[in-house]
């Protein structure tokens, strides 16, 4: 701290405090999320502050350093800016939207969301289909903007630097890919057709137009098929395993 005069040393400790109030923050939403033992999606919750707690810590840090005698640590935010971009994106536009989403599918479709989003049992709607399929765009769309960040950046980042960037990348990109093909398929069960024909949007060019087309605007069925109750909103589904798990609870 620059402690010459009596109002530097009050003006460095109110910015450091201001910088605190993030982390503080963050680390009252971790608290809350172990304490909150009942909530639905307690998981998506308690990995959305973790990250949101450990964000905060970084870009705290980094800020307050320049107030104390830790010196500069800007080579932080040079090595790990872009990692933390990516892990934003998973905590705003993955982690967050599920424990909301979660809160609704339990209560309108009695299913949780790890089972809409992750796994390929069961029947999607057009709307869930669209949804997922803009999400998907969306972030795509950040990933490779981040990724283009990155080959911008200073390309004499250390190679440790760099595996952790395309870890994370390459993960966050796996979770959002996992999420349409499950979407996919499940739209191809509420049409009554096996989730196999998935792979006709290999074909170039009209197979991945066929199939959005298809899938997009083919009304399921109304009435139980193979895959499972149809689903709607209010209806309740009991089709699914870990929905009687989580009534029997």
């Amino acid at each position: 701290m620059n402690c010459s005069h009596a109002l530097y040393c009050v003006e460095d400790f109110l910015q450091i405090a201001y910088l605190l109030s993030n982390p503080i923050f963050a680390s009252g939403i971790v608290i809350l999320a172990f304490m909150l033992r009942n909530i639905p999606g307690r998981p998506w919750l308690i990995s959305f502050a973790v990250l949101s707690l450990f964000s905060s810590v970084f870009y705290a840090a980094i800020q307050i350093a320049q107030y104390t005698l830790w010196g500069d640590l800007l080579y932080l935010y040079k090595h790990y800016n872009n990692t933390m971009s990516v892990l934003n994106l998973l905590k705003f536009n993955i982690l967050l939207p599920c424990f909301l989403l979660n809160l609704w599918t339990l209560k309108n479709l009695n299913i949780p969301i790890h089972t809409v989003l992750f796994s390929w049992r069961g029947r999607a709607t057009r709307s869930m289909f669209w949804g997922i399929s803009l999400l998907y765009i969306v972030l795509c769309l950040g990933l490779f903007n981040v990724l283009n960040n990155f080959f911008k950046s200073n390309s004499s980042l250390p190679v440790y630097a760099e595996a952790i960037f395309f870890l994370v990348f390459f993960f966050t990109l796996c979770v959002i890919s996992w999420m349409t093909l499950m979407i996919h398929i499940k739209r191809w069960h509420d049409c009554n057709q096996s989730g196999w024909m998935m792979f006709l949007s290999l074909i170039p060019v009209i197979g991945p137009i066929g199939c959005m087309v298809y899938l997009g605007f083919a009304k399921g069925g109304d009435s139980e098929n193979k895959y499972g109750q149809p689903v709607s909103v209010g209806a309740g589904v009991t089709n699914n395993p870990v929905t009687h798990e989580i009534n029997n609870k």
